[in-house]
């Protein structure tokens, strides 16, 4: 394996998957044999396992850097989603550098491993968010409002194939059309930014340096952990065997701001990698915790929540498993910027009850919370106006209205029963349900943001037949603030993802092909799911569209530029 792979990186790109898989293998024997000879005699010497670890620790470090390298060009060249797809594919070696970080089961935990796991777990993150955020990079060009018009012309054409049917080449034309849009406007961000746009090339040092005193940045990061274990084997004549297995854990990377020099050291003195454990009592604890505080399906106003005993314990075991490992590692940081990741989404972490106290996690930390931490890098242009957009109450089972004049000239900012075919089958296929205190949320977000500002802000509130996927395209663009309360949907299982490698038949007990309306939606998975406004309870219009859905497909193509926060 040591010639293969001597050859192969004299021949191949540094990041060529048959490389990387060399590289992998050949660490995974090293670690395997260390494990079953752990010291030899050669020569008189004395070989140990430490000798394996330095090798594998070598091999692993260029694993997961040409990763990286990889990573980065992804981002720079490619639609939002073929980025993620690629992304999802290169990032699956993170489950190795993490695992030899932690040992492998035969080593000792390899600290020099750490930041380049982290840089690769955050450059991988999210890439369909950070590719889309190049692309909104562009507003000042002369160019950029022709292209961004001609990606929502696209957004929308493929969500009414999707949702009508199509032939697949005339959706293949379609999907031509919206990525090389996209490509376009990557191109052009990246072409102003010189080449180098902010939030792609992420570093510890960096990281800490603009974290600042007093802060740190916690990123968690489930996966796949490996390690090698050895058992007798008495059909082997009692010899060691070594055996590969693996378990699903959660691990959190910390990064202590201060300054660069500290965190360019080798390991970065601010970096730590803590392993959380495995993934099944974090889920089982989330869960109780959930149930116990009442959470219901109606949005606006909270269920019957369980006594305050029960949340407290709850709250308090949930914290244990997922908050206390890492208090250590942040010293004196009172400022957190959370990544989060899996089941952790459905946790609001200040929430959390600290031990023999009333207060919570958030009454001791100031938690903010991110996609991804590159985002903290990124040199956004900042907000013009100072509008919220708050859209609550749908009315989903009659017609929308269109906007008044009224209505467009208070949110105008400085400017740079039978449903859908799409939802049949699925948990909606009778209808949205009316989330009857949802027009309460967004008319109390509405008022709380004019009594805080006292009139100086526009704002703006849109409930019933207003509340509609054309409002929503035309104002989001002009709202710094942008607040949405209504149902999320995605399309039954029976419509099958492109590259669901599951057969028809297991689902439906037929061994059917996929019809032509199903193949087209499955290439594009972001147009089986979505949101649901005003007339979300309505059959197609005569062109085919459900006027009430918006796909997720349309929703990465709104000019979120001027958005603040959503």
């Amino acid at each position: 394996q040591e010639k293969v792979l001597e050859v192969f990186t004299r021949t191949l790109p540094g990041d060529h998957p048959d490389l990387q898989w060399v590289r992998g293998n050949l660490a995974l024997t090293i670690a395997a044999e260390s494990a079953r000879f752990p010291i030899e005699r050669e020569g008189g010497r004395a070989s140990t396992r430490e000798t394996g670890k330095e090798r594998c620790v070598e091999l692993v470090l260029a694993l997961c850097r040409a990763q990286t390298r990889a990573v980065r060009e992804v981002l720079l060249s490619s639609p939002s989603r073929e980025a993620e797809e690629r992304c999802a594919r290169l990032a699956e070696k993170l489950d190795i550098s993490l695992s030899f970080a932690g040992g492998f089961g035969v080593f000792e935990p390899s600290r020099e491993l750490e930041p380049a796991a982290f840089v690769l777990s955050e450059s991988a993150r999210g890439a369909a968010i950070v590719s889309a955020g190049l692309a909104r990079k562009a507003p000042r060009a002369p160019r950029y409002g022709e292209l961004r018009e001609a990606l929502v012309r696209a957004s929308d054409e493929l969500a009414a194939q999707a949702q009508k049917g199509t032939t697949s080449e005339a959706f293949d034309a379609a999907r031509v059309r919206h990525e090389t849009a996209e490509r376009e406007l990557i191109a052009l961000a990246h072409e102003l930014w010189g080449g180098k746009p902010g939030g792609v090339d992420l570093e510890v040092s960096t990281l800490a340096a603009l974290l600042g005193a007093h802060a740190a940045a916690v990123s968690f990061r489930r996966f796949r952990a490996w390690q090698i274990e050895v058992a007798q084997d008495s059909e082997a004549g009692g010899n060691p065997v070594p055996r590969l297995v693996s378990t699903q854990r959660m691990c959190a990377f910390v990064v202590r701001g201060g300054p660069a020099s500290a965190a360019s050291q080798d390991p970065p003195e601010g970096l730590a990698l803590v392993d959380l454990g495995p993934i099944e009592p974090i889920e089982r604890a989330v869960e109780s915790w959930r149930e116990a505080i009442g959470v219901g399906r109606e949005r606006g106003v909270a269920s019957q929540a369980s006594g305050p005993d029960l949340v407290r314990t709850c709250g308090e075991e949930l914290r244990a498993l997922i908050f206390d490992p890492l208090v250590a590692a942040l010293g004196d940081a009172r400022r957190l910027t959370v990544v989060l990741d899996d089941v952790l989404h459905l946790v609001p972490l200040g929430a959390l009850p600290l031990g023999n106290s009333e207060a919570l996690v958030g009454d001791r930390w100031m938690i903010e919370t991110r996609a991804t931490l590159g985002e903290l890098l990124s040199s956004e242009t900042a907000p013009r106006g100072d509008a919220l957009l708050a859209l609550g109450g749908a009315s989903f089972n009659v017609e929308p209205v269109g906007l008044s004049e009224t209505d467009v000239a208070s949110i105008e900012a400085q400017r740079p029963t039978e449903v859908a075919t799409l939802l049949r089958g699925g948990a909606w296929e009778r209808g949205f349900e009316p989330l009857t205190h949802s027009g309460d949320e967004a008319r109390g977000i509405g008022a709380l943001y004019t009594e805080i500002f006292e009139e100086e802000r526009p704002s703006l509130v849109l409930e019933k037949r207003k509340a509609s996927r054309a409002a929503l395209a035309e104002l989001a663009p002009k709202a710094r603030f942008l607040h949405i309360a209504t149902h999320g949907w995605y399309a039954s299982e029976s419509i099958r993802s492109w590259s669901d490698p599951k057969p028809l038949d297991e689902k439906s007990g037929l061994g059917l092909r996929m019809a032509g309306e199903e193949q087209v939606r499955g290439m594009r998975p972001m147009l089986l799911c979505g949101l649901a406004l005003a007339g979300a309870n309505l059959p197609e219009n005569a062109v085919g569209r459900a006027p009430g859905l918006v796909t997720a497909e349309e929703l990465a193509a709104l000019d979120l530029s001027n958005c603040e926060l959503a």
